[in-house]
């Protein structure tokens, strides 16, 4: 405010004094509100700053999906992990219990073929027995007949 001013509004009283203390701060806050609105102005982004961050937030948004597929990807193979070792696992046992059953099989097998063996062992030891008894028994009728004057020529082609 210039000292002209001042004195000429003086001239007016205090409603004059008023008046130019109003009007000094209706100027500046005139002032203040452009300045900040050319200051937004000049700072405000160009249309190729808009469009990089356009860009820039398509490419967030797409780093965010491939994050989220990358995770979900990862729960997918964790999962598919877990159910391979499972079916291994299952597979191992199986094998395990095929093992067992086929041993327990071949035992078994052994212990009846031994059996059988034993069986017959005893067979041939008692046909040779009855064999050895029935040359026994045959010389014997042999023996007899030939005391006794039976004679055949069937009975001697026999012996």
């Amino acid at each position: 405010m210039t000292p002209e001013l001042v004195s000429s509004a003086a001239q007016f009283g205090l409603p004059g004094v008023a008046l130019i203390v109003l009007g000094g701060s209706a100027l500046k806050y005139a002032a203040d509100f452009l300045r900040t609105r050319f200051e937004r102005k000049a700072n405000a982004p160009s249309p190729a700053q808009l469009k990089l961050s356009e860009v820039d937030a398509s490419i967030l948004a797409m780093a965010k999906q491939r994050e989220q597929f990358l995770r979900e990807r990862e729960v997918e193979r964790r999962e598919a992990t877990r159910a391979l070792v499972a079916e291994r696992e299952e597979s191992a046992q199986l094998r395990r219990e095929l093992a067992d059953e086929r041993d327990r099989g071949r035992r078994a097998l052994a212990e009846e073929e031994a059996r059988n063996a034993a069986r017959e062992a005893a067979l041939r030891q008692e046909v040779e027995h009855l064999e050895s008894k029935l040359r026994a028994l045959l010389d014997e009728l042999q023996s007899l007949k030939h005391r006794h004057g039976f004679t055949t020529r069937a009975t001697d082609a026999d012996h």
